[in-house]
């Protein structure tokens, strides 16, 4: 399945994410949702931020081609995915008004790794 994915174009690459994080998403935030009382904003905040930082982060490792940039690509993307989601917990948890419920931390481990794996 590997093979068949990043044997596609970009765009496709980027959509297979976009899906993958997406139905996560919607079976996560339901259950939890339905089931936990998590408000539904926590959910969308915690999959847009994944989904921005997954998306940057493929796109970082796209550019610039060739072999001698495969370390500062690899180290661009680990600092992208980190900080991107990491932010977004910070202002959530302690500079919102008011400030969200803690299964943002949840959400976003959650929807990082989804991410991370696709």
């Amino acid at each position: 399945m590997r093979d068949r994915v990043s044997s596609l174009s970009l765009p496709s690459r980027l959509m297979v994410l976009a899906l993958v994080v997406l139905l996560c998403a919607v079976v996560a935030g339901l259950v939890g949702v339905l089931f936990f009382t998590t408000p539904f904003q926590v959910v969308v905040i915690a999959f847009l931020a994944c989904l921005v930082s997954a998306i940057l982060a493929h796109l970082a490792g796209e550019y610039p081609k060739g072999n001698a940039y495969i370390a500062a690509r690899m180290a661009v993307q680990m600092v992208v995915r980190t900080v991107v989601p990491t932010v977004v917990v910070v202002w959530g948890l302690y500079f919102a008004e008011p400030p969200l419920e803690k299964s943002l931390v949840f959400y976003m481990i959650l929807f990082y790794f989804a991410g991370l794996i696709t």
